[in-house]
């Protein structure tokens, strides 16, 4: 199975989310009308007071056309993968997911690992 080194840290996400941000020349005003929310919950991302929803960040990735692991790892914070894992595994946790779930966990499979997509 997966783990993390280290846990996620909020701050650094919205940190993250910020540098992008400013990166693309986006007000928190227009970051805030792109994603329909309100300038005050893009404050609170960005601070990591609150935690963005998983929908946000895929509409985020997509728009800055980068991988969802540039706000939840920095280059030294990487995935350990127990060698122990297998399709097996894989199938066993896929399947206790609904449909919804399965669609959601391909999407984020597929910007945080934009290389093994065909």
């Amino acid at each position: 199975m997966a783990e993390i080194e280290e846990t996620y840290d909020p701050i650094d996400f919205g940190k993250r989310l910020k540098k992008i941000r400013k990166q693309h020349n986006i007000t928190q005003e227009r970051f805030a009308e792109i994603l329909n929310v309100s300038t005050d919950s893009i404050t609170k991302y960005e601070t990591g007071k609150v935690n963005i929803g998983h929908d946000y960040i895929i509409k985020i990735c997509k728009m800055f056309n980068i991988s969802a692991d540039y706000f939840y790892f920095d280059q030294n914070k990487h995935l350990k993968v127990d060698n122990e894992i297998n399709d097996e595994d894989l199938r066993c946790i896929f399947s206790k997911l609904d449909e919804e779930e399965r669609t959601r966990a391909i999407e984020i499979l597929k910007l945080a690992f934009p290389k093994t997509v065909a």
